[in-house]
């Protein structure tokens, strides 16, 4: 299974929104969000819609998994169905 190589675990990013929130500053947290990436199984998804909950995000931008070329997914098939 493929993964997004990500330097962060979820406790880390929630720690880190709550340092922003604590601040009490007129601050927005948007965030970007890939789907259908290669080997993403329901349960992540699950987990990044919860994650997007708990955290309260101003706003979202998600986008579906494209290969591009020059960075290691190019390499990767997309194997989630369309309708997915």
């Amino acid at each position: 299974m493929a993964a997004m190589q990500r330097e962060y675990r979820r406790a880390e990013h929630l720690e880190r929104i709550a340092w922003i929130k604590v601040a009490r500053r007129p601050i927005s947290i948007p965030t970007d969000m890939i789907v259908s990436f290669p080997g993403e199984r329901e349960e992540d998804s699950d987990q990044t819609l919860s994650l997007a909950a708990e955290v309260g995000f101003d706003a979202v931008l998600a986008f579906k998994f494209l290969p591009r070329p020059n960075t290691p997914a190019i390499l990767l098939a997309d194997g989630i169905p369309e309708q997915e």
